[in-house]
Order: structure tokens, then sequence, then C-alpha cells
């Protein structure tokens, strides 16, 4: 946050000991000062207490100050201080009740001709509902908003001021905006509405007479809280200035005529929701490597009553777009309110990683485990309707689940959840676009010990890998290299050539994927990657046992599946007149690899057996030509439409070439 070389001057010689200097510093600290700790605390004898022993800490401190250009952030570091250790002797909570607004400073809402267009009756309730909302937040997360918000300053400067992080920082700031989003939709406004509340909040709290003629909201603070593209303009041109009257006007308009807007599937980078997670009435142990909350429904056994497990919100960042690989983030919470941190997991492109944690949990027990396997993602919010219908279908729907959709873009909005009697209606949301990559960055605590589970392959990155096997007379052998994480995609990318005992063989790489005959002639030409469908693809961050139910979806192939300790099984089934072809996958769910594909194709004049295997090298040097990657092809036949799954059905079929 910059200040003029003349502010700068008066700090420089108030640590002179300059008494003129000093006195005139500590006028101008105490407004920001009393309207900083009042909006963290909403309590007006402890902002009093906090805000007189800030400034005699300044005036004994001061000297010891380096930077006169960071005068700001040392002095609420030092407000952010006093306040926390007054919280801790009074044992005051930091939630305020409406009461402790004086008549007075909620009549100054309303100064021009259009306060008489609205009763004294709708402010009042107007300013404690936006009171209460706020007062949910957290100590900290106000905090954060109050000095980005409010006083325009820098992340690192908010975390300097606050004691931690900058990530940290910008990670409550987000949790402050949606927390105070939630609060204000079930007092009945728009999400849409709170930058505008944000400006009255500013009103309500501002500590003199000039400040709550004017408060204003710096429009680069407030990245992400989706108001709408006129107001936007407006805050790009200057700072956001609305009179109370017509703010208080504008923000009761806003309730129902501001809906979150739905962006076009194609321009979808980032979602953020929160479902809840059920179990039966029979005590069930989780795992403690990866979520449970991709599964899309979770169905009651044997009729038993439902429960709560717990509530899973989760971040997932597309860096490629809504059909490229995902990133995710994800908290599991341990009630509604999502007060109770429980465990936390996060995919960044680099490694999956677990945090075994929870709030009373010391450092010293804690631990970071980073796997070999991504996190459960069956089905996404960007899934197309048709899509999720038949995972659905495959998987079981619940009855008590309902999904909402935009018309237009077929996006899932909202889910309203009503499985668990005891928790009626809980509705998840689903917000787009609302966060950066940055967001999913690793930002755990360095002074926690960090276990790493994962094999040497994982550990590099990628590997390179081998395919034997046979289908009835036919003989099947590959090689290929595969990376499993997204990191890893460019410098390592995935490719696969496989050769069948009858002639043909396949090439997929960067360049392109193809179907040769014996004597190296292309037949068909189809999109990269066209033949790792069916397979296998960690750097896309979901799991091969996702991957592949997800792949026969896509192609309506009915499937079926079973998860146990040693593995989990897929089946692919196709059934066309006389014809049943069925394809079992095994997959081992702690490496996140496929082992084996058994096929049997039955109907015909015999039935058709056969088995692809696969291994995978831990270690990769000295592995001499094997591995070579392909060359390019030249080819200048058309690029045709790929079948999917299906090109692995069909290579059993002996029909591969044929679509």
């Amino acid at each position: 946050m910059a200040e003029d070389f003349g502010f700068n001057e008066l700090v420089t010689q108030a640590k002179l000991g300059n008494r003129e200097s000093m006195h005139r510093l500590v006028q101008l600290a105490e407004p920001r000062l009393r309207g900083y700790v009042y909006r963290t605390t909403l309590d007006k004898g402890l902002t009093d207490d906090a805000v007189q022993e800030t400034l005699l800490a300044m005036v004994k401190s001061l000297k010891d100050l380096q930077k006169t250009e960071s005068f700001w952030p040392w002095l609420f570091q030092v407000a952010s201080s006093k306040t926390n250790q007054l919280l801790r002797t009074v044992k005051r909570t930091s939630a305020a009740q409406f009461s402790t607004l004086e008549d007075s400073l909620l009549e100054s809402i309303l100064r021009d001709d259009s306060q008489e267009a609205v009763s004294s009756l709708i402010r009042r309730e107007l300013a404690q509902l936006i009171v209460k909302a706020t007062a949910g937040l957290k100590h900290r997360q106000r905090a954060v908003v109050a000095l980005r918000c409010f006083e325009g300053m820098s992340y690192a400067e908010v975390a300097q001021a606050v004691g931690c992080k900058e990530r940290e920082a910008r990670v409550s700031f987000f949790r402050a905006k949606q927390s105070l989003k939630k609060q204000l939709s079930r007092r009945g406004f728009s999400k849409s509405s709170l930058l505008l509340a944000l400006i009255l909040f500013g009103k309500l709290t501002a500590p003199t007479e000039a400040a709550v003629v004017s408060v204003t909201v710096a429009p680069g603070m407030l990245t992400g809280i989706g108001i709408s593209a006129k107001l936007l303009g407006l805050a790009k041109s200057h700072l956001v200035k609305i009179s109370a009257a017509a703010l208080l006007l504008v923000t009761i308009a806003c309730w129902h005529f501001w809906p979150e807007s739905v962006l076009n599937r194609a321009d979808v980078r980032s979602v953020h929701f929160t479902v809840q997670s059920v179990e039966s009435g029979v005590d069930s142990s989780s795992s403690s490597s990866s979520s449970s909350s991709g599964s899309p429904i979770s169905p009651d056994r044997d009729g038993e009553p439902l429960r709560t497990r717990a509530f899973y919100e989760t971040w997932l960042y597309f860096p490629q777009g809504p059909d490229g690989p995902v990133f995710k983030r994800e908290q599991r919470w341990g009630n509604i309110e999502q007060t109770d941190e429980e465990c936390s997991w996060l995919q960044d492109g680099k490694a999956n990683y677990y945090y075994r944690h929870n709030g009373q949990m010391p450092l010293d027990k804690r631990a970071i485990h980073v796997t070999n396997n991504p996190l459960w993602v069956l089905l996404l919010p960007t899934d197309a309707p048709d899509f999720a219908e038949f995972i659905l279908e495959m998987c079981g729907r619940h009855p008590s689940l309902a999904y909402i959709r935009d018309k237009k873009s077929g996006l899932l909005t909202g889910r309203i959840d009503n499985r668990v009697p005891t928790v009626k209606n809980f509705k998840t949301t689903y917000e787009y676009n609302k966060l950066d990559e940055k967001f999913f960055e690793y930002n755990w605590p360095e002074e926690v010990k960090v276990v790493d589970k994962r094999d040497a392959m994982h550990k590099r990155g990628w590997t390179y890998f081998r395919i034997t096997g046979q289908i009835g007379n036919k003989d099947i052998s590959g090689r290929g290299r595969i990376p499993f994480v997204y990191a890893a995609y460019k410098e390592h990318s995935p490719w696969l050539q496989l050769r069948i005992s009858d002639g043909l063989s396949i090439i997929d790489s960067s360049g392109g994927a193809y179907l040769l005959d014996g004597f190296g002639t292309v037949l068909a030409h189809y999109p990269a990657g066209s033949f790792f469908k069916g397979l296998g693809r960690p750097w896309m961050g979901i799991r091969a046992y996702d991957t592949v139910r997800r792949d026969a979806a896509e192609k309506r192939i009915r499937f079926e599946y079973e998860r146990l300790d040693e593995g989990g099984w897929v089946t692919l089934l196709k059934d066309e007149d006389y014809s049943h072809t069925r394809a079992v996958y095994f997959i081992d769910m702690e490496k996140d690899i496929i082992e084996n594909i058994s096929f049997s194709i039955s109907g015909g004049a015999e039935l058709i057996e056969g088995t692809l295997k696969f291994s995978y090298l831990d270690e990769v040097r000295d592995i001499g030509d094997e591995f070579s990657e392909p060359g390019p092809i030249d080819c200048r036949l058309p690029v045709r439409q790929a079948a999917g799954v299906l090109w692995l059905l069909q290579l059993a079929e002996v029909t591969l070439g044929e679509f």
C-alpha cells in the first residue's frame, strides 16, 4: 500500500523523536486503527482498549520500525497482536449483537432525500442482517477483509499485519468471501450482493462522521466477488462511492434481480462447491489417503437410515479448459457450519497430497502424505447433462438427490440433498471462475512432517510401460510412455506403439494417432491420444478407476464395478444382437495403474478370450533403444473421428479400423 512522500517524512520525523510529528501521526492513525479493530471484533469496548494499547505501543516502538513505507502493515500487526491478547484475556466472543450499534450511527446511514422512500424499519433490519452476516466470519477472516477491502493492502501486507504467510492470507480472504456470501444467501440476499453488503458494512463500522459519509471500496480488492458488469465498469473508472440511500435501494433490489452469471462451458476454468457425504447408520471407516466426495451418490444399505458423515468443500481448476486436466483442492469439515476442519487434500499438477490434521492436533503430531493416486473424480460439474445421467444410471441414482442445471450452458448450478432426515434441503451451489491457479499451490505449514509414500516412478513423475498378451489366436505386444502428473506432461508426453500378429499396428503420440498395415501404410488417421481412451491417463488428474468408467460412459457402454482392498474391477459390457463382448479391468488402486484387461467375446462360432498385461518400469536408466519414441508420420489422410474406448473392444473383435 503506497504512501506519499509527505506521510513517509512524517513517520521519519516521529521516529527521530519530533513530538509534533508524533502527535500528528497519532491523530492520523487513530481513525484507521479504530475502523480496522472494530471491523474485526464488532465490539466497541474492546475496540477502545485495543486502539489505546496499540497507539501506546506505537509511540514506544516506532523507533524500531525499519522501513517507513511499511508503517501501516506494521501498525496493523501491532493492533492484531493487542486485539488477540485482549480477546484471550477477557474471553469475549467476536460475534456482535446488533444492539451494540448506536442508534445515532444507524440513523446516519441515510442522508439524502431518498431516505423517506424507505421506512426506518427496513433500514434497521437491513443493517442488522449485514452485521449479523459479517459477525458469522472468523476473527482472522474479518481482519483480512478489513485490511484488503477497506485499507487497500496487498496480500503481502495483509499477511504481515495478521501474522501469517501470503498464501494463507489469500486463502483466508477467499474463504471469507465464500462464507459471507453463504451468510447473505441464508438471509435472502443474492450472492451477487456481496460488494454492496461490504460497502454498507463499511458505513456501519466507519469510525468517524467523515468516513460514514463516503466509504470507498477499491475494485481491485474485490476480484471474484461477482458484481454486475455495469457496476464493475463504474468501479474501474473510479473507487466505488455510493450514497447510502441509493446503496440501500439497490441492495434491496438486487436480492432477486442479480442472479449469479453462468458461463459458457468452454470458458470454465474453476469451480467451487460443498457437498454432504453420508453413510448408513452402521459405523464404517474411511480411507486416509483420498476423499470420498467424488462419488455422485451414496445410497443407503439395505434400507438403513443415512446420517451425515462430513461436508466436503471442493475447488477444481482446469488449466486447459473443462475437457483437459484437472487440479483439485478439498477440505473435509466435520460440521455444517464449516468451522471444524478435519483433513485436507490437494493435487496441484506436481503431486497428490493428503494432510492429516484437525483444529486441536498439535503441529508435531500432524503429517502430510504424498501419494501415488489422484483424488476421486467420477463426476464433474462441467460434465454434459446426458453424460452425467448415464453415470448416475450406472451407479444408482438416489431418489433424495435433485440436480439443477443452467438451461443454456448445461453446467451444474445446484444440488438439493435430502438423503439425511435430520438435514433438510442441504443445498450445494456451484460457483464458476472465482479463483485462479495460485489457489492450488502447496501452502501447508513447513514445520509439519512430510511422509512420501510414492514409488520410484511416481516420484519421477513418469515412466515407460510394456504391453504383452494374446486375444484369440492373435499375439499383441507394445510399449509406451506415460506421465503421472500434469507437470511432466509436456517434457515426457504420452505415447503408445502396439503391434498385432495379423500385421496391424498402432502408433499414438503427440503428432497424431495412426492405424497401419504390415507394410507401414497408414490405414487411418485419428487425433492424438485416441488410443489412450480406455487406458489410464493419470496426468489428467483422475484415477484410472474413474477414467475407465468415464470413458465407457462417453460411448454409452454399460459398465459394472467393484472396489476391494486388493484392487478395483471395472467390467465393460457391449451387447449387440447375438454378440456379447466383455472387457474386465483389474486396477492397482494404490499405484493407480491398470495391471491387466481380460476379454471375452461370445455369440459367434466360438468363444474368444484373451488378456493384455501391463508392466511399468521403476527404473528408466540404461534401457537402450527399446523405448525410443516413434518419429513423425507423413500422412495426408483426413483425420477421422476417434472411437473412444470402443477401439479396445474392436481390437478383441477383429474389427479394428472399421470405425
